[in-house]
């Protein structure tokens, strides 16, 4: 019994000592007391000791096994641990070694699963590749060269490595899937479209609530790009361009990097490669964007698609960014098998006709520039009076913005245009055909805004419950710097209808030969528009708008287009600035805004008035003249600013002009246009159109193509009596000189004098095709 009393007091005893050990076993000093004090327990024979490490008892056998009070000072528990930590320490880190050996294997593994470039061969020798590190993804050709730098993913982090789910989604060779840890996935399947073209469609997937949005970009360099949209400083090619990270909407230029009142999702390089977007994507755009990461401001480049809805003027709810890439062996041979897909694609056959053929000869006149919207019925009869007195062609006269009596009454000032009825039934006497300027602005304090506002024809503001207000220019003037706000008329069935019916009550009344189609853009919409049919892409009520215009006869005009090209409309080109820098959109930017119109599929084209809008005087004369020099040759010679404004020289060289426009340009011109009917070709070319391999006419931006055999060189800057002249490979007839000329080759300093006009016929043209 007294036995077991002492056991059972020598264990509670050894439990309290363990105790505070657990909770002094830093205290050096209490841990060598506590070992001088932990008593020794016999029981049969074995002695029980503390190890403080595991907190636990062990057993010693025999007499020779047990330890001593000195010896348990001695030994302690320091030196007990000593001796154990090394082969407890071997052991977990054996495990550890062994572990992260695991993990590097799978790693490797993984990482070198796929192959670190994945190849598609395609026709015609072409290799299209991807490197899964990288991202980068290139297309070279038969001879290995490059014909196509892309970098997919670019949002994605470096060190995130794609899987490879091409066998989980049943995919033959034909096609690759790369997977990122469950966010993003991109397909990229080949097929040959037709015997000269191959192609590929790459998608981006979004997957579950991914926050990384598709982000790829092409190299510019060293590759020459076309296409896209019209910009505020237009260039030719675009990579001589800057414009930073934009949703790829339809908009008034009112800055230098905004995207224009036309646009496509195609781009098009020198190498014969086609991008084409679709539809689906919220498609973001950068062209050459300025980096601000380096503090150096430097252009990256590079040509950037971004997919994301967020914070952006597309409604749908994904970030999925699909887009085409077509290989032809040119620029000129790739473009027209877009142009065969536009029109295959089409669900109504093409117009028979392209605008009314009467519209190419003569001049077109119009009150803007020159009125600006300080017009009135005396003032546009004056004007047309004068143009006939000074012995001009008379065709079309647009009677432009300032006619209404508010916007959005579609009804004529009644103290301005007392007569509106017997204006019009003068000038058509006359032999003018009238344009009258529309557009979808139904300004606060019209008539019918109270009714728009009840009938809901106007696009809703961002809450998508409320009609929107807009500031526009023509708004009614609510403060000094402001020009007032106005509803627009949403495109949707009930706004198409109520607009549809009020343009042709006016015409009706008035007898209205044709409308010119102002506005349509859609950064003048109300803020984060929200339209009657949840469009989920804003370019569609663009595309609305232009459509609708289509119905008004084959003598209207549009401004804004955004896959409209079967409309076949009159597209005239926003009012340019009184200026020769490109900079400032003036003359230099007027053959590339027309070139990039020509590769979207708009062949028809009016530029804006010749000299500029005019804003605070008169263009020089020096202006007015290469102005009017220069678009002799386009479809139509358009004047606001009139020549008897100007001395007489001035005006004998814009009656020769004009002859000249009659005689020789407008048949040429008349055929061109029949033929641009059936395929959309266009009718002012690049140079590159009849030497699509030739670097040099990749790169001309001051000279064009009327069809395929009239070269012109306008004068293009202030002050220049000569400049220098490319012809590409062909025999040309100089029309100066009268001396032929075989290209290629550079005419240096070739001397232009105020009256004339550089241009060249090609001679001998079925010889001499490339």
């Amino acid at each position: 019994m007294s036995e077991a009393i002492t056991t059972e007091n020598n264990v509670d005893s050894v439990r309290s000592m363990s105790q505070l050990l657990k909770s002094k076993k830093d205290d050096q000093s209490f841990m060598n007391h506590a070992a001088s004090s932990i008593p020794k327990i016999t029981l049969n024979d074995s002695t029980l000791e503390l190890d403080e490490d595991q907190d636990m008892y062990h057993e010693s056998k025999g007499d020779d096994s047990t330890i001593t009070a000195e010896e348990a000072t001695e030994t302690g528990p320091d030196k007990t641990c000593k001796e154990r930590l090394p082969a407890k320490f071997s052991l977990k880190l054996a495990v550890v070694t062994f572990f992260f050996i695991i993990v590097v294997v799978v790693g490797l593994s993984v990482y070198y699963g796929i192959p670190r470039r994945i190849t598609l061969k395609v026709g015609h020798g072409i290799q299209v590749g991807l490197d899964r590190h990288t991202r980068q993804l290139k297309v070279v050709n038969s001879k290995g060269q490059d014909l196509f730098i892309g970098h997919i993913g670019k949002d994605i982090p470096s060190w995130q490595l794609p899987s490879d789910c091409s066998e989980a989604r049943g995919f033959n060779e034909s096609t690759m899937c790369l997977s990122w840890l469950g966010h993003l996935e991109v397909v990229i399947h080949h097929y040959a479209d037709d015997e000269e073209a191959d192609c590929f469609d790459l998608t981006w997937t979004t997957l579950a609530d991914s926050d990384t949005s598709p982000h790829d970009c092409f190299d510019l360099e060293p590759f020459r790009w076309y296409g896209g949209a019209l910009l505020h400083s237009q260039r030719w090619p675009m990579e001589k361009m800057h414009i930073p990270r934009r949703p790829f909407i339809v908009g008034v230029i009112d800055g230098i990097d905004t995207f224009g009142p036309v646009l496509d999702r195609y781009w098009l390089t020198s190498t014969g490669v086609t991008i084409v977007v679709a539809e689906g994507s919220p498609l973001h755009v950068s062209i050459n964007a300025r980096s601000q990461s380096d503090g150096l401001n430097k252009p990256d480049g590079q040509l950037c698609f971004y997919s994301d809805y967020r914070n952006s003027p597309y409604r749908r709810r994904d970030n999925d960014l699909k887009y085409r890439v077509c290989f032809n062996r040119d620029a000129k041979t790739a473009h027209e098998h877009v142009l065969a897909e536009k029109i295959a694609d089409l669900a109504n056959p093409l117009p028979e006709h392209g605008p009314a053929e009467h519209m190419y000869g003569a001049p077109v006149w119009s009150t803007y520039a020159y009125f600006k919207t300080n017009i009135s019925q005396e003032k546009v009869l004056r004007y047309a009076d004068d143009i006939i007195a000074a012995g001009y062609n008379r065709s079309v006269l647009v009677i432009d913005a300032g006619w209404e009596s508010a916007y959005g009454d579609f009804d004529f000032h009644k103290e301005r245009f007392p007569n509106a009825s017997g204006m019009l039934t003068e000038l058509s006497r006359k032999g003018f055909i009238v344009l009258l300027a529309v557009h979808p602005f139904v300004n606060v304090d019209s008539r019918y805004f109270v009714e728009s506002v009840n009938n809901d024809y106007l696009v809703l503001d961002a809450s998508g419950e409320a009609p929107g207000l807009t500031e526009w220019w023509h708004g009614p003037p609510v403060g000094r710097w402001s020009s007032g706000y106005g509803g627009v008329v949403d495109m949707s069935q009930a706004g198409i209808a109520s607009l549809k019916r009020r343009l042709r009550n006016l015409a009706a009344k008035y007898h209205i030969d044709a409308f010119k189609f102002d506005a349509g853009e859609i950064n003048i919409l109300p803020f984060h528009p929200h339209f009657h049919d949840n469009r989920s892409n804003p370019n569609w009520y663009t595309h609305r708008y232009s459509k609708l215009a289509g119905e008004f006869g084959n003598r209207h005009t549009v401004r804004a287009g955004y896959q409209t090209q079967k409309t076949l409309s009159w597209l005239h080109i926003y009012g340019k600035p009184s200026s020769w820098r490109a900079v400032y959109s003036g003359l230099r930017t007027i053959i590339p805004t027309v070139l990039t119109l020509g590769i979207m599929g708009y062949p028809y084209t009016m530029p804006n008035s010749i000299g500029g809008r005019a804003y605070r005087h008169l263009p020089s004369k020096e202006l007015y003249i290469r102005w009017m020099q220069m678009t002799t040759f386009f479809q139509t010679m358009h004047f606001s600013t009139p020549p008897f404004a100007y001395d007489e020289e001035t005006q004998r060289i814009a009656i020769d002009l004009m002859r000249f426009h009659e005689s020789f340009v407008r048949p040429r011109v008349v055929a061109l246009a029949r033929e641009s009917a059936k395929t959309l070709r266009p009718i002012i070319r690049p140079v590159w159109w009849i030497a699509p391999q030739d670097p040099y006419a990749q790169d001309i931006d001051s000279e064009f193509l009327l069809g395929d055999d009239v070269l012109v060189a306008p004068v293009l800057g202030k002050g220049w009596t000569a400049r220098n002249i490319y012809l590409p490979f062909a025999l040309w007839h100089d029309q100066i000189t009268k001396n032929t000329i075989q290209g290629p080759q550079w005419l240096l300093n070739y001397q232009v004098p105020l009256d004339k006009i550089p241009y060249f016929i090609r001679v001998n043209e079925s010889d001499y095709r490339v």
